[in-house]
């Protein structure tokens, strides 16, 4: 997609972003640069491109007029863009840190709000989500006070008529905060002294987890997850020890997945909100015959869909996932385009929406790999060299991930709603079987709980296996055999790996 037909003019821009402007003349400026670098993100294919010079603009500019450029990003950024989130983060996250100063500025912003603009208030919970991830210490602290406590707990309550993307952003804004100790205090504290909750909110929102709505759904996703993992209320059975497995013979690998995505409880659904590139597999393997599943879309944003083998590498802080290495490919309707090696190729058709349904058919006898939206076949496309680079191999089903992305997995549990007709084919869910302890997924505490009393020297990722083995040459060790050669590079200081020295 090209930029847009307001384009500022090479000086206009020098003048911006050196601060030649001011008042107005700087808002009008920043207003066109943010609407072109929404339009350019568009096109982004991996972390390495370089970013549109508009995105460079707004990032010089936020140097010196950081609250300015976020009031525009959440004034002008839309309400139901699936990337508008994405750009923000994009934005701001390459800037400089916001000074103490820019910091209260902000959160005057908080409190002299539009009346209704929706959209304004989601997008400075965005803002406010990017802070919670990257600032620590005292700053993390400051900006966590009465006044932005106050905006987020009042968009929780759905009573005060809120558009329900505000609620889902405010419940996401104090899941990150409350990724500290302190922070998660603070919140715990201020949220059980305020005299009209007399039930913890999350405790409503959890209900709507299999609303047909798909932002409530969402919605209800996020507050059973936190509930379960962050905000343990001890009055509360834990999700796990009451989810319905009856039927499930295949689900989403937890142990598997990468760190920061979130799986429901029957591990068929799949969410990430980390400014990442999550991925994972699923529990059943396959390397021959004809294999079919379908994904329901929650969100519409960047996911990469389709099939990854056991060789398949992905890291998700560089933004590699499924498609992006030899051993897998993925559909991606968001960006139009079918990913291999790394590369895309495009397909003509409209981007996907929240409620389509993607269908992955992989015929491995033939060689085929068939992607359908909805029941329309997409434009089929050369893929005989992942069969040729799978060395033996089985197939998983697999995807990835970009931040605030949403979908549930049908591996045949429930009825298809669109099989394929012109082959025979089969379903993970008819042919897999799950062990008893591994039906469920569990939350990492319980994992880490367990350990402490069962395996000794617990293995950092899975939790279920002794650590035996020592990375080199970084020299980080914790992790089991299992974990260790599904890792590329060290989860603790990044570092390539060139040897898995068993240290028992």
């Amino acid at each position: 997609m090209g930029s847009s037909c307001c384009k500022p003019s090479k000086e206009e821009n020098d003048e911006v972003c050196h601060g030649h402007f001011t008042g107005a003349e700087s808002a009008v400026q920043m207003e066109r640069l943010v609407r072109d670098a929404l339009a350019l993100l568009r096109t982004f294919e991996n972390q390495d491109q370089e970013p549109p010079a508009f995105v460079t603009q707004l990032i010089r500019l936020a140097d010196k007029k950081w609250v300015l450029v976020v009031e525009t990003l959440c004034r002008i950024v839309p309400l139901d863009d699936p990337l508008g989130p994405g750009m923000i983060s994009t934005v701001l996250d390459d800037c400089p840190l916001p000074s103490r100063e820019d910091l209260m500025d902000f959160v005057d912003l908080l409190t002299t709000l539009p009346t209704g603009d929706y959209a304004y208030e989601k997008n400075l919970c965005v803002v406010l989500a990017l802070l919670a991830d990257k600032l620590a210490g005292p700053s993390a602290v400051s900006l966590l006070n009465t006044t932005t406590l106050t905006f987020l707990t009042e968009r929780l309550d759905y009573r005060r008529n809120q558009d329900t993307q505000v609620i889902l952003f405010s419940l996401l804004v104090l899941e990150k905060f409350a990724q500290t100790l302190e922070n998660k205090v603070i919140i715990e504290r201020f949220i059980a002294e305020q005299p009209d909750m007399e039930v913890h909110p999350l405790r409503t929102l959890e209900e709507w987890v299999d609303e047909s709505d798909l932002v409530r759904r969402q919605v209800g996703f996020c507050a059973q997850w936190a509930l379960d993992n962050i905000f343990i209320l001890p009055d509360r059975e834990l999700s796990y020890q009451k989810v319905d497995m009856t039927g499930i013979n295949v689900r989403l690998n937890d142990n598997d997945a990468s760190e920061y995505l979130k799986i429901s409880p029957n591990g068929l659904e799949a969410r990430t909100d980390a400014s990442s590139f999550e991925f994972v597999r699923s529990t059943f393997e396959v390397s021959r015959g004809c294999w079919y599943y379908e994904v329901h879309l929650v969100t519409s944003g960047i996911m990469q869909i389709g099939w990854a083998t056991r060789d398949s590498r992905f890291s998700n802080h560089d933004g590699c996932g499924i498609g992006d290495d030899q051993y897998s490919i993925a559909y991606d309707g968001c960006r139009q385009s079918i990913w291999h090696r790394a590369r895309k190729t495009p397909i003509d058709h409209k981007e996907w929406q929240p409620g389509d349904i993607l269908g992955c058919l992989l015929d491995i006898d033939r060689q085929d790999c068939i992607f359908s939206l909805n029941g329309v076949a997409l434009p089929a496309v050369l893929c005989s060299g992942i069969f040729d680079s799978t060395k033996g191999s089985g197939f998983f089903a697999a995807a990835s991930f970009m931040t605030y992305q949403q979908c549930r997995f049908n591996f045949g549990l429930h009825e298809l709603v669109y099989p394929p007709v012109d082959r025979k084919y089969q379903c993970f869910n008819q042919c897999a079987e799950l062990s008893p302890e591994n039906a469920r997924v569990i939350p990492r505490h319980v994992k880490l709980r367990r350990s402490s009393i069962g395996v000794a020297n617990a293995c950092s990722i899975c939790v279920d296996f002794e650590a035996t083995i020592q990375l080199k040459p970084c020299d980080h060790s914790g992790f089991c055999v299992k974990c260790a050669n599904l890792l590329e590079s060290c989860p603790l200081c990044r570092a390539d790996i060139f040897e898995r020295r068993s240290i028992s």
